[in-house]
Formats: structure tokens, C-alpha cells, sequence
């Protein structure tokens, strides 16, 4: 009778040693689990990026001096960013100069002032905040009524076909491009506010992403 009890005991002993095995290869299982969920998300997990206006010199410039621009607003630099110039031209409209894949990135001036939203939103009638008030072009100019830049597209971000020649030194003092206001925010003015000779001093403006 005793031989029969303990190797009931045996078995009992037996039986709850591996009950406490099972559990702890569970948990052990599910942590294993929750490490890898989080190292997935981790690595999907991924940065918007943005647009930034800039002004390319601190002094406006005669239409036919873009190539200077082009000069300077083209190309990616060492932080990954690439400029482009900030208007329209025969073969390139304004708002296809970015990829439309990026067309959801925030627009801002290189202080952190936000222009809009989103590039799209850019074309869409208004813009956030004017391109003076958000320091593109910061300076005493806000009692100048023609304080602008050279812009050569319409309110939809498409080419405007006013653009001194295609911003060519072939343009004359009777030519004319479309300008935008950098005093306005509520309205298309601010991307297309009528034309000028292509002999007034005016800003040109470039852009950055990333």
C-alpha cells in the first residue's frame, strides 16, 4: 500500500512539473511574439518630408537673368535635398517640378513658417500665410504694390504662356511675364497677379525637398 502511494506522489510530482514547463515556454512565446511586432513597426515607421521656398538672392533681377537661377536652383546637395526653380517655362509647369509622389508634403519657408499644407493645396486658390509674412522675402517691401516675383503660371500651378520668351535674353523691354504678390495669401494674386515688363527688377524664388 505504501509502494502504491508514493508512486502516486511520483506521478503527481511528475504531472505538475510539466504544467510549469508548458506555462513558462507560453509566456517565453508570446514576449518573443511582441518583440518582433514591435521591431515591424518599427521599421515601417517612416519620416514625412517637406518643401521649402527660398529666395534665390536678396535683390529682384530683370526676367532675363533666370539662368542664373537654373544655375543655382538645381541639383540635390549633400543633405539629400533637391531644388528646383520656382516657375513655369514652355516644357515645365510649376507644380509638376515635384514629384507627384510628394505632393502631400507640407510647404514651408526655411524659418519653419507653413505656406500651405500640402503642395496641392498650393493650387488651389489661397495659400496659408503670404510668402513675406513666412520670411521667403522678409524686408520693407510691404508698401510696395508691385513687391513680387517672377512667376510665369496660373492660379493651377500650370504654365501661364507669359514668360519674357521662356526667360530668355531674347526678351524685349515691351515683353511681359506673370508675377506673383508675396503680400498676398487669400487669393490666386499670390501666385498670379497679371504681368510686368520683363525689364522690372523681381524676385525669383526657388524651392527645395527632401
Amino acid at each position: 500500500m505504501k509502494k502504491v502511494k508514493i508512486i502516486l506522489m511520483l506521478l503527481i510530482c511528475l504531472f505538475l512539473s510539466t504544467c510549469n514547463d508548458k506555462g513558462s515556454n507560453t509566456t517565453n512565446t508570446y514576449n518573443t511574439t511582441s518583440d518582433n511586432t514591435t521591431s515591424d513597426n518599427t521599421t515601417t515607421t517612416t519620416t514625412s518630408g517637406s518643401v521649402f521656398i527660398y529666395a534665390y538672392s536678396t535683390s529682384g533681377e530683370y526676367a532675363y537673368n533666370a539662368h542664373k537661377v537654373v544655375n543655382t536652383c538645381y541639383g540635390t546637395n549633400s543633405s539629400g535635398y533637391t531644388s528646383a526653380p520656382f516657375y513655369s517655362t514652355l516644357t515645365h509647369d510649376l507644380k509638376d517640378r515635384l514629384p507627384s509622389s510628394k505632393w502631400s508634403y507640407p510647404v514651408k519657408s526655411l524659418q519653419g513658417h507653413i505656406i500651405s499644407s500640402s503642395w496641392e493645396n498650393l493650387w488651389d486658390g489661397n495659400i496659408d500665410m503670404s510668402l513675406h509674412q513666412a520670411e521667403v522675402i522678409y524686408d520693407n517691401g510691404t508698401g510696395n504694390t508691385e513687391y513680387g516675383f517672377w512667376t510665369g503660371t496660373k492660379s493651377d500651378g500650370t504654365f501661364s504662356g507669359i514668360n519674357c520668351r521662356d526667360w530668355s535674353y531674347g526678351s524685349s523691354s515691351t515683353d511681359n511675364g506673370t508675377w506673383g504678390s508675396l503680400l498676398i495669401n487669400d487669393n490666386s494674386s499670390w501666385i498670379n497677379n497679371g504681368t510686368k515688363l520683363c525689364n522690372s527688377n523681381t524676385f525669383f524664388l526657388c524651392f527645395m525637398y527632401n
